[in-house]
């Protein structure tokens, strides 16, 4: 009868000790993954203006804002544009980086309007993320970036005028060959022109 109740009595101590193992366990996990949620972060609005390595100094002598209307501000970067032919658009595929050369831009209803076939890559690519880069080099190492978000229209306006503007591009586009020419812009642009000083201006429209 002793020894019954030694049995039962092991038994209840060995399940009681697993139960407390059980929950301290538990307690344990609970603690790993409150810790584990409390490490986690929102991620930060990210902007041109907070990535641009120009406007962190890295050119050297630091960067010049410079205050200018919207008018005055597409005036200056379309002048650099023109005079350095080809420029290259960069732009995001499935979150690899695409760039390549082209060279089409106009200026037309207060815009700057750039102008690549609708069928190609980069146009697409734009579509489904509007984020875009352009740069271009100028003259005595200098160089200019265009960032912000474009917007892509289909307009035979601004179409009409890009090809009027370049004739030959009629040969490309039309209906004998069924390919259509794809005009985007930005709205709002942060431009950055590197100068041979090792000094960066740095505007927006």
């Amino acid at each position: 009868m002793k020894k019954l109740f030694w049995n039962v009595g092991l038994v209840a101590c060995l399940m009681a000790g697993c139960t407390a193992s059980g929950k301290s366990d538990h307690s344990s996990d609970k603690s790993a993954s409150d810790t584990n949620t409390a490490q986690e972060t929102t991620p930060t609005q990210v902007t041109y203006e907070s990535i641009t390595d120009a406007n962190s100094g890295a050119t050297g002598l630091g960067v010049k804002p410079l205050e200018m209307n919207p008018t005055e501000a597409k005036a200056k970067t379309l002048e650099f544009l023109k005079g350095s032919m080809p420029f290259y658009v960069a732009t995001l595929d499935n979150g690899l980086p695409r760039v390549r050369p082209t060279g089409v831009v106009t200026f037309f209803q207060d815009k700057i309007w750039f102008h690549v076939g609708q069928s190609k890559g980069v146009y697409q690519q734009i579509l489904k993320n509007p984020s875009v880069e352009i740069v271009a080099t100028g003259k005595n190492r200098e160089w200019i970036r265009i960032s912000g978000a474009a917007t892509c229209v289909e307009d035979e306006a601004v179409t009409n005028q890009a090809l009027d503007a370049r004739p030959h591009l009629k040969n490309m586009y039309n209906e004998q060959t069924g390919e259509k020419l794809g005009n985007f812009y930005f709205e709002h642009a942060l431009v950055e022109i590197s100068k041979a000083d090792n000094t960066v201006e740095s505007f927006k429209w």
